[in-house]
């Protein structure tokens, strides 16, 4: 499986976006591709994730255990099979992981809207380690779907 970074495109109301692309991926909903890339990492990694969520960069999650904690956005319209959307917003930053299936494709779009000077420098030092850590989650992801 092949994981690439996309160019980043606008969002409304995102500071920042970034999208990466799987292929070839053939099965499986958004949601439990989500399930799969958070709640499958290894114990520690899920734990390092959380701690940096919760207590770097200040997020409130309080949603699905498989998710990491992440909750679905209940506001946005019933997105079906093909689409995931998880939002978890803190004092210093809002977060948003869109997950979309078209066919033969994985699609991860993460957007961050800043809510403090703070927020904005956290995730500056965040995002490199973002822009490494989501590719490995969804090529291990991968593999223990694959299984």
């Amino acid at each position: 499986m092949q994981v690439r970074r996309e160019p980043a495109q606008p969002h409304p109301g995102a500071d920042y976006s970034s999208t990466f692309v799987a292929s070839p991926v053939h099965s499986g909903e958004a949601r439990a591709w989500a399930a799969a890339v958070f709640g499958g990492a290894p114990a520690p990694f899920r734990l390092a994730l959380r701690l940096g969520w919760r207590f770097g960069l200040r997020l409130r999650l309080d949603g699905s255990a498989d998710l990491l904690g992440w909750p679905t956005d209940g506001d946005a319209a019933e997105p079906g099979p093909d689409t995931a959307r998880l939002v978890a917003v803190g004092a210093l930053v809002a977060a948003r992981n869109i997950i979309e299936r078209p066919p033969g494709e994985l699609r991860w779009t993460t957007t961050v809207a800043y809510r403090s000077w703070l927020g904005r420098l956290l995730w500056t030092l965040a995002a490199p380690v973002h822009h490494l850590t989501i590719p490995w989650l969804i090529r291990h992801a991968a593999r223990e779907v694959s299984r």
